[in-house]
């Protein structure tokens, strides 16, 4: 069987094994395994995919090449993450948070669910598939956003769906403008929605077309990818959901989007010239970073925080791609690796607090490296790599798209980013060594005191695969990844796919 297949039927297959009556800790157990099998058979596509160029399935409706290997491989292995750290998530809530076993797995199913859809996402071959496939995304994911059935969580789940959907409706138009844009030259109906076909033959499409398909395309998926404007519904989902949920969202969802936009961009840069889509990129890029920097520098709850910073790095990211240049979109495209590893982390230390001082608040959450150390030194060390420091991956893949910036002379763009940098780099580091460093609070008269240690092994071994790899990759990219890389980049640069 093909592995395309293989890889997309791994969580549909653990989603009916999850309907069957589990304990909350079998259920998790089912689900890690999944995703490991998940993640083995996307690791397995990068040797043929670097070998052959692509992989196709199911008539050419499924396929793979540099770009969306990476983007499978991403998005198994967060997934991975998050299907471990919520075993242990679960296991150190309350029986009356977490609920029923019954609504568990529910849990548990609906995050195959997702995980499928975000697979899909970047493996379909189909731009009508592939908006499919981001509607799905939202569906499988406001009922983990809402899990809690709390006010504050209804409230973001609706918030979500209903921007994502005024979102997906301007994608959808993208969509059927470029259909309409090859419908004269198309072989056949199908053809018109075929990514392949359309790069093939994309100095043939309606010029005007194609460009209003990309505004509506940057507008829609970019709502879903978090771009201002339409960012409102991103920090209250990720404040709201659950912690492994959150991760994901921020780890892989919004990359999804990016992803979708990227191929967008790749359409018009051989259909229209290169000097249509950078600006409109570069523009969305620079507005999310400078929005976001006030709130930033004013919050006080600590997974709003990480999702207003979700924003910011989704703005640097599409920025690099903006810049255009080989090496920015090189940056780009390590930055989404960089951002997801450094995000994960963040949110599942941030879980370890919410759990240990029972609040989300940052005002209550001092002395962490005292109380509980391990969680403490995780935060401290991935504050500063998601600030942007050295020797940590983000800030290579940033130092990298400010030089492509300087090379290409869009002085003013690298002047502003370097400026909402340093602003916000001052307000990570305050936030988070108040957090790690400070004095813990002295509980009030009759009050117990503040139970210290991890809450159990599982979430704090998890935070280990992620702090390596933030480590390990601002110092060196292994073989195979940086081939993936440099592979994507050429086909987002203009070569062929």
């Amino acid at each position: 069987m093909n592995l395309l297949i293989i890889l997309l039927t791994i969580p549909i297959l653990a989603t009916g094994v999850l309907l069957f009556p589990l304990s909350p800790k079998r259920a998790g157990q089912v689900n890690t395994l999944a995703m490991l099998a998940t993640l083995c058979t996307a690791l397995a596509t990068i040797p043929i995919v670097l070998r052959e160029g692509s992989m196709v399935a199911w008539e050419h409706i499924l396929r793979v090449d540099a770009l969306s290997c990476l983007m499978i491989t991403l998005v198994s292995c967060v997934s991975l993450l998050a299907s471990f750290y919520s075993v242990g998530y679960w296991e150190g809530q309350t029986a009356e948070e977490r609920g029923s076993f019954k609504k568990v797995r529910g849990y548990y199913a609906l995050f195959n669910l997702f995980v499928f859809s975000m697979l899909f996402v970047c493996t379909t071959d189909n731009f009508g598939l592939l908006w499919v496939a981001l509607e799905a995304t939202t569906l499988s994911s406001a009922f983990l956003v809402g899990y809690y059935n709390k006010k504050a969580s209804l409230e973001a789940a609706w918030r979500y769906l209903i921007l994502c959907s005024v979102g997906i409706t301007f994608a959808l138009i993208g969509v059927i403008l470029a259909y309409a844009s090859a419908l004269h030259v198309a072989g056949s109906p199908e053809s018109a929605l075929n990514w392949t076909y359309l790069l093939s033959v994309a100095d043939q499409l309606d010029p005007m077309m194609l460009k209003l398909a990309f505004v509506f395309a940057v507008v829609g998926f970019g709502t879903k990818a978090g771009l201002v404007p339409l960012h409102g519904w991103l920090p209250d989902a990720h404040s709201e959901a659950p912690t492994p949920v959150s991760a994901l969202l921020s780890g892989v969802l919004l990359k999804c989007a990016i992803y979708a936009i990227i191929r967008f961009a790749i359409l018009v840069n051989h259909g229209v010239g290169e000097g249509f889509a950078g600006p409109i990129m570069l523009a969305f890029g620079l507005l999310s970073v400078g929005v976001v920097t006030p709130f930033i520098l004013a919050q006080t709850h600590i997974k709003r925080l990480l999702g207003y910073h979700s924003i910011e790095h989704v703005g640097i990211i599409t920025i690099g791609l903006g810049f255009g240049s080989p090496l920015a979109v090189f940056g780009a495209l390590f930055h989404i690796l960089n951002h997801a590893m450094t995000k994960a982390l963040l949110f599942f230390t941030s879980g370890n607090l919410a759990l240990r001082y029972q609040t989300m608040s940052m005002h209550n959450m001092q002395g962490a490296l005292r109380v509980i150390p391990g969680t403490g030194a995780a935060l401290l060390i991935g504050g500063l790599a998601l600030a942007g420091a050295p020797p940590f991956s983000i800030f290579i893949s940033e130092f990298l798209i400010v030089t492509a910036g300087i090379q290409s002379g869009n002085w003013l763009a690298v002047t502003l980013l370097i400026l909402f940098l340093v602003i916000i780099f001052a307000a990570l580091i305050h936030h988070f060594s108040r957090i790690a460093l400070g004095i813990p609070s002295q509980p009030k008269q009759g009050q117990p005191s503040q139970t210290t240690g991890e809450v159990n092994a599982t979430t704090v071994w998890v935070l280990a695969f992620p702090l390596i790899a933030i480590i390990v990759l601002g110092w060196v990219i292994p073989t195979p990844l940086s081939r993936l890389l440099v592979d994507a980049t050429t086909l987002i640069s203009g070569g062929q796919p």
